[in-house]
């Protein structure tokens, strides 16, 4: 009978301590529970999140592709960075014909025009900043300068117009050597042609400017034809010693080829097309790799949601 008290006073302990840790399992499932919901809400994404997710970045990674392709265009289209540009001598004509105080006031004003053709996807702006001097007669005597040479700008494959007056006054001497060359031909005139080239390029991520002076010395001949005065073909060359002048009524056409080695400026060139494959290349290796990352990133995202909703 004592044994059986002792066990009956037992039974009533172990329930209680039953009791309590099935209590304390249902609160541990409901803290367990608590903490992953708020794992849940910090860290994990629902439907509607990775909806957004993949078409961002499949919008993203198109935007990229575009970049990529528009660098690509223009790489193509800035190389080579510079072509020459093509100039053509037109024949020199005479404006008019003027004395202040008989032979020894002669004047005659010529108008000389220079057509250029730009091949380059930019425009180029061609400006004379120096005044150029002319020369008379085999000593090239000076009897004149060009001045207020307007600027002429060459739009992008394009072309434009140069425009000079040029007043020429004989001295006495000069004119003395002039009458004796007339008697036996063409009189030779000489100029100086001193322009600057100036290049504006924007390659998107990167911005080049350059001027670079081009001088060529220039020649053609001058005769009186009975009261009226012609003038020849105009050449050009790099020296005087290098010129020749085309004889009156001849064909000869004077062309001129602006090129980067002309002008000294291949450095410059050099360093244009530096800048070009840099910057392009970067933003062709962005717009490429990072654009086919994202829209790979964007169609598993997509493919996620699909599969997703076939699993529902």
């Amino acid at each position: 009978f004592a044994r059986d008290h002792t066990r009956a006073s037992r039974l009533p302990d172990q329930g209680a301590r039953r009791g309590r840790s099935g209590a304390m399992g249902v609160d541990d499932a409901k803290a367990a529970g608590a903490r992953g919901d708020a794992k849940a809400s910090l860290g994990g994404c629902g439907p509607l999140c990775r909806r957004i997710c993949a078409f961002m970045s499949m919008w993203l990674g198109m935007l990229l592709l575009l970049l990529g392709v528009w660098c690509t265009h223009l790489y193509r289209r800035f190389t080579p960075v510079y072509r020459p540009i093509e100039c053509k001598l037109e024949a020199p004509t005479v404006e008019r014909v003027w004395f202040d105080h008989g032979f020894t006031g002669m004047h005659f004003q010529l108008i000389t025009n220079t057509s250029c053709h730009n091949p380059n996807p930019y425009s180029v702006v061609l400006n004379s900043t120096r005044a150029a001097n002319v020369y008379m007669g085999q000593e090239r005597a000076p009897v004149g300068t060009i001045k207020d040479i307007p600027a002429t700008s060459l739009p992008s494959a394009g072309a434009g117009w140069m425009a000079a007056n040029i007043t020429i006054t004989p001295t006495a001497d000069v004119l003395m050597s002039v009458f004796e060359l007339l008697a036996a031909g063409q009189v030779p005139l000489y100029m100086e042609s001193n322009m600057d080239v100036e290049v504006d390029i924007d390659f998107l991520f990167g911005r080049f400017s350059s001027s670079q002076s081009f001088s060529k010395d220039c020649g053609m001949g001058f005769r009186l034809v009975g009261m009226r005065s012609v003038v020849g073909p105009m050449a050009c060359a790099d020296t005087w010693e290098q010129l020749d002048i085309p004889e009156m009524g001849s064909d000869a056409t004077g062309e001129l080829a602006l090129s980067a080695a002309a002008m000294g400026g291949v450095g410059d060139i050099e360093r244009a097309a530096r800048l070009k494959n840099i910057t392009l290349g970067l933003g062709m290796g962005v717009g490429y790799g990072l654009g086919l990352a994202l829209l790979a990133c964007g169609c598993l995202g997509v493919r996620r949601i699909c599969c997703d909703r076939k699993a529902r």
